[in-house]
């Protein structure tokens, strides 16, 4: 009787085999010539090792060695095998051309001083995930990509404001960031009292009939300053009224500041005269006296809130918006 058991192929062959499966399904479905600089190395040399395996019938025969200046080596069997298989694979299965792509956080144009994290889902790629410090992060990508459009900032305080895809231009990206952060709560005895002024206008001027009336008036504000902040109006004639009458109330009219390049009008004032103490709160809680001035003289005002100088807010106040 026939030994159907010798026409079986060896254990050690068929695992060479599979192992050899294995490593074409690793070429074709790993992608090698697309995965970043170490994933690339470790993938070719595990890809090697499944085909060494899958020669084990003759790899005890193989032998690799190699000689330069001041060193030399020498390998044998299954070593030998793989050292050819890894560089073969180099050979003939190269990495894409890539670029260094260096990611930049900028807040009004200017750099952005704080640590991040930037996550990056880039097409036949695996995850990319770098932390960043000072701003800035870099990535390695396909040679071909000139955008980047599904990008995850994590920055503790800032949020992302520029609108994807983003450019990369000569290597670099640029995202735009601004404060996500608004002052604390403000307890009821925290409001600002009027001892923040250096002086006060005189209450004869401050009761003169205003120029325009107060349904005719706007007030156009922005921020360009980088971070949340309240305009807080102080008006002098109702602290005046509040005063000589013994009235309840407060003087003061909060307004906030989104960080935005363009304008928001504010135009429900009421029938008063129009002086006003300008003050900002800012994301810490403290207050900062800018200026006063009558906004009743003009129709139209417009208020620009600018980064800080020296700790001081720079700003503008003007009748037009040049």
């Amino acid at each position: 009787m026939e030994d159907v058991s010798a026409r079986k192929m060896p254990l050690g062959f068929r695992l060479g085999i599979s192992a050899a499966f294995i490593a074409v399904l690793c070429l074709v479905f790993f992608n090698l010539s697309s995965l970043s600089g170490p994933v690339y190395h470790i993938a070719l040399a595990i890809t090697a090792a499944f085909l060494t395996y899958g020669f084990n019938e003759t790899t005890k025969y193989a032998t690799a060695s190699g000689e330069s200046p001041g060193w030399s080596f020498g390998l044998k069997g299954s070593a030998a095998t793989w050292a050819a298989i890894y560089f073969l694979l180099w050979l003939f299965v190269p990495r894409d051309a890539t670029q260094n792509v260096r990611v930049y956080l900028v807040q009004q144009g200017i750099p952005l001083d704080e640590d991040f994290t930037v996550t990056a889902r880039i097409p036949r790629m695996e995850l990319q995930i770098k932390r960043g410090h000072h701003g800035e992060a870099s990535f390695e990508l396909p040679a071909g990509i000139s955008e980047i459009s599904n990008v995850d900032i994590k920055c503790p305080g800032y949020k992302v404001v520029s609108k994807a895809p983003f450019a990369i231009v000569n290597g670099v990206v640029e995202i735009e960031m601004i404060m996500d952060a608004a002052p604390p709560p403000l307890p009821p005895d925290k409001l600002p009292t009027t001892e923040i002024f250096p002086m006060l206008p005189p209450q004869s001027e401050v009761e003169a009939t205003p120029a325009v009336p107060a349904n005719e008036v706007t007030l156009f504000y922005r921020n360009l300053s980088g971070e949340f902040a309240e305009l807080w109006l102080c008006s002098f004639y109702r602290h005046y009224k509040i005063n000589a009458d013994n009235l309840h109330g407060s003087p003061w009219l909060k307004i906030h500041l989104e960080v935005s390049a363009g304008f928001t009008a504010y135009n429900n004032f009421a029938p008063e005269t129009g002086w006003f103490g300008l003050v900002v709160r800012d994301k810490y809680g403290d207050y900062h006296y800018l200026t006063s001035a009558n906004l009743y003289n003009h129709a139209e005002n417009y208020f620009t809130l600018r980064p800080r100088v020296n700790g001081r807010y720079d700003f503008e106040l003007n009748e037009s918006s040049q």
